[in-house]
């Protein structure tokens, strides 16, 4: 098999081949609208807040390239709220940044102003690992490695605060329980938006790629920019940085990665559908459900 590289890392042939963070955290919300992507049966549309983390991502680690990703992404970019589609027959103003992109502008223009900052995004960009978990090949693609001192990933987010609400969502756990029959209980809590979002174990799965291939393990800094506010209220540019060091927690979240992988790989290679989440937010499966008569709840909410 060819060495990855940028060219290649996406191809059908190598998401086959190798597990990926991204890859296993889709497997666990929905099963089933992975393995249709895998198939070609199913393509996931453009949404604002990707497009906002990419257009994050290429300002500030390969900057030379936004003009060329701009052009390119143009069309999504109007079609997605982020610029103006234009006014009139003559479309003026079309690609004008609207709000929502001019909150992420102003982050990455207080970003770039502060040193200590950019100094947590010096390093090589985008470098590619291959590694194992649980004896089965895993690819990864760092955004900021600094060979023998740390790695850092940079994130666009809503809000950095600690105070978030955080559930568990309907993904591995509760398909789980529905196919065996359990019941399953969500667990809630405060915490910060890293929690939330499961940076722990994408950082996880970092540095084992790191400590795998160099024998060293290093510190990881998670780099956020965000557009909060008050509901309501005007935005304001925030950004911050986190440093994730603690070797036990990383661990854990390794040891839960293993523990999941045998049930992934199945759903992974099964030749029919595996499960649907069913959740009214997986356009997959709300696209392609079977109708059918439910049976209405009668617990008393009132």
């Amino acid at each position: 098999m060819d060495a990855l590289t940028h060219a290649n890392y996406r191809t059908p042939e190598n998401e086959a081949a190798f597990m990926s963070h991204s890859q296993y955290e889709s497997w666990c919300d929905c099963p089933a609208k992975r393995w249709a992507i895998m198939r070609g049966l199913w393509k996931d549309g453009t949404s604002a807040a990707l497009l906002g983390s990419s257009y994050g991502d290429v300002a500030l680690l390969t900057p030379d390239d936004l003009p060329e990703w701009v052009a390119a992404h143009m069309e999504d970019l109007a079609e997605n709220g982020l610029v103006s589609k234009g006014r009139g027959k003559e479309k003026a103003g079309f690609g004008e940044p609207l709000a929502s992109l001019s909150s992420i502008m102003a982050a990455i223009d207080r970003a770039k102003a502060t040193p200590q900052f950019m100094a947590l995004l010096e390093g090589e960009h985008q470098r590619i690992f291959e590694f194992e978990i649980g004896g089965v090949p895993w690819k990864g693609a760092l955004d900021n490695y600094q060979p023998d001192v740390f790695f850092s990933d940079l994130k666009i987010m809503a809000d950095l605060s600690d105070m978030h609400w955080i559930e568990d969502k309907d993904g591995y756990d509760a398909i789980l329980a529905r196919i065996e029959n359990v019941p399953f209980t969500r667990k809630s809590f405060k915490g910060p938006w890293y929690e939330e979002m499961g940076y722990w174990r994408n950082m996880a799965v970092y540095w084992h790629a790191i400590r795998q291939n160099t024998g060293k393990s290093l510190p990881g800094y998670l780099c956020g920019l965000s557009k909060q506010g008050e509901p309501g209220g005007p935005k304001r540019a925030d950004i911050g940085a986190w440093e994730m060091a603690d070797e036990e927690r990383f661990s854990r979240e390794l040891q839960i990665i293993e523990m999941r992988l045998p049930r992934v790989l199945e759903w992974k290679h099964s030749e029919t559908e595996p499960p649907r989440c069913e959740r009214t937010d997986c356009a997959y499966c709300v696209s392609t459900r079977t109708f059918r008569v439910q049976t209405a709840r009668s617990e008393r909410f009132f």
